[in-house]
């Protein structure tokens, strides 16, 4: 188990992990250790889920449920991880938010603030993110903001960065500049300190989409055109081409400006 998990958080090799945790699963399926071997189908979902192979996903996941049970060793964090994935696939597969809730309002419910409060608002930060897909903005900030504050407690920096930067979002879908700018700006002095450079090309880009609601066309420009330098280095394709179509339809936006004086 520890060679799998090595494999996917440190080298970021999935297909590995994916391997070694398959194999561990078929050689020890009658094991009287049931727990760690929820664990390995655990990670075997989560990597059948990266490859878009939704019913793999959910067969180890279900699997994965089976096999935990009430006093096993960290039965309620490793029950709500299984839970937190299972959601993940539902929301990838984009079939509407009625399961991503259940699951993740499940898991949360497993977890203590005092024990597992880090994993909790993992959770939370996931309602939020199913809640802000469903245009419910109000429901999903406030995930977000309880998610901050444990974040905050256990000075947990990149998930600081990330809760601010969801916070800001939804600021800026309720058209609250104000308080959107305060939230992506210390989004982005977090990141700039410790952020990788994919993370901080998201938080020139929410800035960008701030001042481009906002009207500030030029500072707008400019973030995007930051973005793209950052999102370049991290070699990220597809938010390359969003960055693209921001760029062009600012370009839009400044012709209609100076047709219109």
């Amino acid at each position: 188990l520890n060679t799998s998990l090595a494999m996917k958080y440190f080298r970021a090799d999935y297909e590995g992990a994916l391997d070694n945790s398959l194999a561990a699963i078929g050689r020890f399926e009658q094991t009287a250790y049931r727990y760690l071997l929820a664990q390995h189908q655990r990670l075997a979902g989560h990597v059948y889920a990266e490859r878009a192979e939704y019913e793999l996903a959910e067969k180890y996941l279900f699997m994965a449920l089976d096999n935990t049970h009430a006093g096993d060793p960290d039965y309620e964090s490793v029950r709500a991880l299984i839970l937190h994935t299972l959601a993940m696939v539902h929301e990838y597969k984009c079939d509407g938010p009625e399961k991503p809730i259940a699951y993740l309002t499940e898991a949360i419910a497993l977890l203590s603030d005092e024990i597992h409060g880090a994993r909790r608002a993992t959770c939370m930060m996931g309602l939020g993110n199913i809640y802000n897909e469903a245009e419910q903005i109000e429901e999903a900030l406030k995930y977000y903001l309880q998610a901050a504050e444990v974040y905050e407690d256990r000075f947990l920096l990149a998930d600081m960065a990330a809760a601010y930067s969801n916070i800001g979002n939804c600021y800026t879908k309720l058209v609250d500049f104000d308080r959107a700018e305060k939230y992506l700006n210390k989004s982005l002095e977090l990141r700039l300190k410790a952020g990788s450079p994919s993370a901080i090309s998201i938080s020139y880009y929410n800035l960008g989409v701030l001042y481009k609601e906002r009207g500030e066309l030029e500072k707008a420009s400019d973030l995007f055109l930051q973005t793209k330098e950052q999102a370049e280095r991290s070699g990220n394709r597809q938010f390359l081409e969003m960055i693209e179509d921001e760029i062009a339809d600012l370009q839009k936006k400044y012709k209609q400006q100076f047709s219109a004086s």
